[in-house]
């Protein structure tokens, strides 16, 4: 018996001392502890992705990967530059948060055959990344507070946001989102990066738009995807100081609209052979004036006296919009409405002061390219 125990007891000693030099080597092998690198969300839209061909989406995935551990010299196995700069592109278009992959350089051999890519990431790309996060965090905080809970309502509270939070202004990061976020300032290209990157960190499919305007500059703007169905949102184009407006409200006339809106004023980039396609916009039922019946698909008078001298009952003389499905019926409107003598606006607001005597002042302020007016009515006296 006394035998057992002393063997059992040498044996339990040699395996506490065989289980720590096993622990202690184990420990010795880890390798240092690193930061977590910065990942995508799982819920992003690869929108340009979806149009690659295999070969294509495999470089895409590999770039991806490597982008998104901030590696800026990324191997590549003799790939024909025509699949690379493709792929790069849309990985560029799918992701505002690899704001470094627009510009790149590269080595190849032979026949125009990569062997590397080389992007240039900003040295704090990282930190800036995890700054954006705490603000999107803080922002839908925000959004929740105001117990707002439909895509439609968040898509108008993001669009709002960037608005009223962006001077239009150019600085050293204007083209991508860190401008919106970290600068409060920038031009079309981080409106429009910004507004996808709160979009996808809600799980909702927005992609990013490159143009022209029809003055023919350079422009960029957003698909968004809602109840199955696409449309068009300019956030640029929302601020009222980019637009010329004197007051300090966003405009809404390129906020969820359909290609008859849309594509009077705005023309898709087709980037060095790149065709990417994109989606019929026909629902025309979220446009935001006619969500507020101030949409007019002809020039009635009457019907829009009507509708003005309710806004006179309701003591509302400012900031009054109206929007017209096409320039012919917008036309018509400002003539008789506004600027002809005698003009029918004067008498909207005699039929509803009729003891007023004084002097009428009627401002306004027109969009011809949206076919919108907004009108402030000033009674002194």
């Amino acid at each position: 018996m006394k035998k057992n125990i002393i063997g059992n007891s040498i044996l339990l000693v040699m395996l506490i001392i065989l289980f720590s030099l096993i622990m202690q080597g184990r420990t010795n092998e880890l390798p240092p502890q690193e930061e977590v690198p910065y990942v995508e969300s799982a819920e992003y839209t690869q929108y340009y992705y979806e149009q690659l061909t295999e070969d294509q989406k495999t470089i895409y995935e590999l770039l991806k990967k490597e982008c998104f551990q901030f590696h800026s010299n990324i191997r590549l196995n003799r790939i024909p530059l025509s699949n690379v700069s493709i792929a790069s592109y849309a990985l560029s278009m799918d992701y505002p948060s690899l704001f470094w992959t627009s510009e790149y350089t590269y080595k190849t051999v032979g026949n125009d055959l990569v062997t590397e890519m080389i992007y240039s990431i900003p040295e704090n790309a990282d930190k800036d990344l995890s700054k954006i996060d705490e603000i999107v965090e803080q922002i839908n905080i925000k959004m929740n507070s105001l117990h707002i809970n439909n895509d439609y309502e968040k898509l108008k509270f993001f669009y709002d946001w960037i608005v009223e939070n962006t001077e239009y202004e150019s600085n050293s990061n204007s083209q991508d989102m860190r401008s919106v976020f970290l600068q409060s300032s920038s031009v079309c290209a981080g409106y429009a990066r910004a507004f996808q990157y709160l979009c996808q960190k809600n799980n909702m499919e927005c992609t990013y738009v490159s143009g022209y305007t029809i003055n023919h500059e350079s422009h960029a703007w957003n698909l968004v995807k809602l109840s199955d169905q696409y449309y068009w949102v300019d956030v640029t184009w929302g601020d009222p100081v980019y637009v010329g407006e004197k007051s300090n409200e966003i405009n809404y006339n390129y906020f969820l609209v359909d290609d008859e809106d849309f594509m009077q004023t705005h023309t898709i980039e087709n980037k060095n052979g790149m065709a990417f396609q994109y989606p019929k916009c026909t629902d025309n039922s979220l446009n935001y004036y006619r969500r507020n019946h101030s949409y007019f698909e002809e020039y009635d008078a009457t019907s829009i006296s009507e509708y003005l001298r309710g806004k006179f009952r309701n003591n509302i003389y400012s900031e009054i919009e109206l929007k017209f499905s096409n320039k012919e019926e917008f036309d018509e409107f400002i003539y008789h409405h506004i600027q002809k003598n005698g003009a029918y606006i004067y008498e909207d607001i005699q039929a509803v002061n009729l003891l007023f005597y004084g002097t009428v002042h009627v401002d306004y302020t027109i969009l011809e390219d949206a076919n919108y007016v907004k009108i402030n009515v000033e009674l002194e006296g």
